[in-house]
């Protein structure tokens, strides 16, 4: 018992130590740019919570304009050492006042909320950010951290329709592929979204069910052009999966007349599955968003 308490204080002085030494140098000022005398950070912070004032600071950043751009590719781009998520678990064992400490949540979580933060701010450039995205890409191929990978999708989906085709490279990669593929929609991104076809194409031929599926469901909400997409659908039918199959017939009804070389397709798979089931049901809606009639 003596023991595991003089181990419990010696974890509690060196973090300490280490959030001292880590305070100095965090708080030391560092130059980037400010509106009103607030840096551009904390600017970023005050897009979500727990200091949520988006409507000031959107104003703030645009204020500021595009030399925010560097600072928000440089923080985005922030990949948490082992110190971190070690001090994060050990946090939490700490007195309450230590632990919600101004210091001890900046040195601990500091640099990973700004990163978040950061993703957030490239939605108010939108398309003014658009010279960075070449770089963002490149940053999620060069890294193997989740974190940094999800925080660059997320300041690609932010940018808008220009990002679209980086987001498509990356869900090519299988990467946060259903990530992507269910927060872009055709009613943001346009006819943009066609850039994720020969990538919904090959989740759904290819061998991994789970990663078919989510190209079906892809289909279904994206809607790119019928040429490609309505064959691979059709091929798509044959596959045994009978989840995967039900979606398919979703994404076929979204194209309407479209998809009239779905027909024969649907029409047997609507006669040969058994009646009533969420199979026939799948094709019968499908063939009545197609030919506006129920099927025979």
């Amino acid at each position: 018992m003596e023991s595991r308490k003089r181990k419990r204080w010696s974890l509690a002085i060196g973090l300490l130590a280490v959030l001292g030494i880590a305070g100095f140098l965090i708080l030391s000022p560092r130059p980037e740019p400010t509106y009103n005398g607030k840096p551009l950070s904390e600017w970023a912070q005050q897009l979500g919570p727990p200091g949520w004032d988006p409507e000031e600071a959107r104003p703030a950043i645009t204020a500021i304009g595009t030399k925010a751009l560097p600072y928000l590719v440089k923080w985005v781009r922030f990949e948490p050492s082992y110190w971190r998520f070690k001090a994060d678990s050990y946090v939490k064992s700490l007195p309450p006042r230590l632990r919600e400490s101004r210091l001890t949540q900046r040195i601990v979580y500091g640099d990973r909320s700004r990163a978040v933060a950061a993703a957030s701010a490239f939605a108010v450039f939108g398309p003014d950010a658009g010279p960075v995205i070449p770089e963002l890409e490149g940053i999620f191929r060069a890294s193997t951290n989740n974190f940094v990978r999800a925080n660059i999708v997320f300041s690609l989906r932010g940018i808008g329709p220009e990002a679209v085709h980086a987001l498509a490279n990356i869900a090519a990669t299988k990467a946060f592929g259903s990530i992507i593929l269910t927060t872009v929609d055709r009613g943001r991104y346009g006819t943009n979204v066609d850039a994720f076809t020969p990538t919904l194409v090959s989740y759904l031929r290819g061998d991994d069910i789970r990663l078919a599926r989510i190209g079906a469901l892809g289909f279904t909400r994206l809607q790119p052009a019928p040429e490609r997409s309505v064959p691979a659908l059709i091929a798509a039918l044959e596959r045994p999966d009978i989840v995967l199959r039900c979606s398919v017939c979703e994404a076929l009804g979204n194209y309407g007349t479209q998809a009239r070389a779905a027909l024969p397709a649907l029409d047997r798979l609507y006669s040969e599955a058994k009646n009533g089931t969420q199979l026939s049901r799948a094709a019968k809606v499908a063939i009545m968003r197609i030919t506006g009639e129920p099927p025979e």
